[in-house]
């Protein structure tokens, strides 16, 4: 059932929480080594047979999340991560590095299995990146958690072999900025029409615009146990649980433009029951729902104004990027390629630091925000674009997606590249639908698709999160 966020549910001691140190990086430590018991007995069970090994460990052994809240990992991924385990085991048989129990796998096989998933199978950087993802999470459950060599370590150990970071490393980057300015909507100016009828909504924008919040975040927030002296606590409605601190912007305006906002949404939350921002009475879904609802009847949509609730988001990132550089990032054009490329470890710090304060941790997510000075050509963008284009620039077509059941809808493969597409050869789209989609829901989407598109579609189910290897996302969001 879902968790309603509109009455109380957390005690004053929450406020002392709040407060607290932010959790460290990196898996729990009651995750670490909590399968050890499992793999000893799976060994003694069926020895000099690492494969039937696996398969007893994958049944015994727990299978909870490494980071976030305390979990355990759905059936999806559970049965994801064992075919990807097995599938290891066999192909160590294929590259002559062999082992009779599962406790002899050591670092130089992982190596090698990531050049060979690479190099011979021709795989794609999502995929291996997948993988290398199923084997860590093995390791660390088995108390080896250092096994599968992280970042710059595993991209030394396979450039020996040929095998570059690009090669390993899940491209997703913003080819143009999301946010509302670039594209000609001024965010206050439409807050402040918004205020005029929905002054709770209005507030809801502001921090998304002002602390960069997730829609479900801002929803969920509790502003008097979020507020600390330097930021903004967000540590509910989180996305996998995970808590961050969300800094003032160095520029005094936009500091005290934080500041209010905060102050004001502290005024709000204390006419609430539950001292939040979302709707009483109401579960995370429905607060969702009922918000973007109210966006559609005021015309802020994709369809209407050309920009959506996320991208409030988007304009914040790049306003923290500037704060820390001076300039605007590069999917909004702030500066010519040599720059960036000349103050590169200025922008990866800026990277690294908008990365946190949006709720991630890997410096490279920041390109889906804010772009990448040199991934593309000028001719591949402009393809890309093109291809966004015949999508985003549909209006019918982006409604009828939308009923038909589409939540997202991401171009991948070589469109996503930016390559041309040969005599026949279709444009891959993945789409995830909502939950509780069936067969018929997706042919109905695929239908859709095909009737108005004016090249060849493959229409692939995306069963995750995000889909593997490259993928450009068109905005389906109200």
């Amino acid at each position: 059932m879902d968790r309603q966020i509109g009455v109380g549910q957390v005690k004053t001691a929450g406020n002392a929480m709040a407060r607290g140190p932010l959790p460290k990086r990196g898996p729990r430590k009651s995750v670490i080594g909590s399968g050890r018991a499992a793999l000893a007995e799976a060994i003694r069970r069926h020895p000099n047979d690492p494969g039937r090994q696996m398969a007893a460990f994958l049944e015994e052994a727990p299978l909870p999340s490494l980071i976030g809240r305390a979990r355990e990992v759905s059936a999806k991924t559970r049965t994801n991560h064992g075919d990807m385990l097995r599938g290891a085991i066999a192909d160590l048989k294929a590259i002559n590095m062999r082992v009779q129990r599962l406790d002899q796998l050591n670092r130089r096989q992982v190596v090698a299995l990531a050049a060979y998933w690479t190099n011979e199978r021709g795989q794609t950087a999502g995929t291996v990146a997948n993988k290398l993802s199923a084997l860590r999470k093995f390791f660390t459950l088995v108390g080896r958690q250092d096994v599968v060599p992280k970042r710059d370590a595993l991209y030394e150990a396979l450039a020996a072999s040929g095998v570059t970071q690009q090669m390993v490393t899940r491209q997703q980057v913003a080819l143009d900025s999301k946010a509302w300015t670039p594209k000609g909507v001024l965010p206050r100016e439409v807050i402040e029409e918004v205020r005029e009828t929905h002054p709770h909504e209005a507030l809801l924008l502001e921090l998304m615009l002002a602390w960069g919040l997730r829609v479900s975040e801002a929803l969920g927030l509790r502003p008097h146990a979020s507020d600390t002296p330097d930021g903004l606590l967000v540590h509910r409605e989180t996305k996998g649980g995970r808590w961050r601190k969300v800094p003032y912007l160095k520029d005094e305006q936009k500091a005290a433009y934080q500041r209010d906002v905060l102050d004001r949404c502290r005024q709000w939350a204390e006419k609430s029951r539950g001292l939040e921002m979302g709707y009483p009475k109401m579960t995370l879904k429905q607060a969702r729902s009922r918000l973007y609802n109210v966006m559609a009847d005021l015309g802020v949509t994709l369809e209407r104004r050309g920009v959506v609730c996320h991208g409030l988001r988007h304009e914040f990132a790049g306003d923290m990027f500037f704060d820390l550089t001076g300039h605007r990032p590069p999917s909004e054009n702030g500066a010519v390629a040599d720059w960036y490329k000349k103050n590169k470890m200025q922008v990866n710090a800026a990277y690294q630091q908008v990365s946190e304060a949006l709720g991630h941790w890997r410096r490279d997510i920041s390109s889906a925000y804010l772009g990448s000075p040199a991934k593309m050509s000028t001719t591949q963008r402009a393809r890309v674009e093109q291809w966004v284009e015949q999508i985003e620039g549909k209006p019918e077509l982006l409604l009828r997606l939308l009923n038909g059941g589409a939540e997202q809808i991401w171009i991948t493969g070589a469109a996503a590249q930016g390559l041309p597409l040969r005599n026949g050869e279709t444009m891959q789209l993945a789409v995830r639908l909502r939950c509780g989609w069936t067969a018929a829901d997706l042919n109905r989407v695929d239908d859709v698709v095909r009737a108005m598109a004016t090249v060849p579609i493959q229409l692939i189910p995306c069963l995750g999160q995000q889909p593997q290897g490259e993928a450009v996302e068109v905005f389906l969001r109200r």
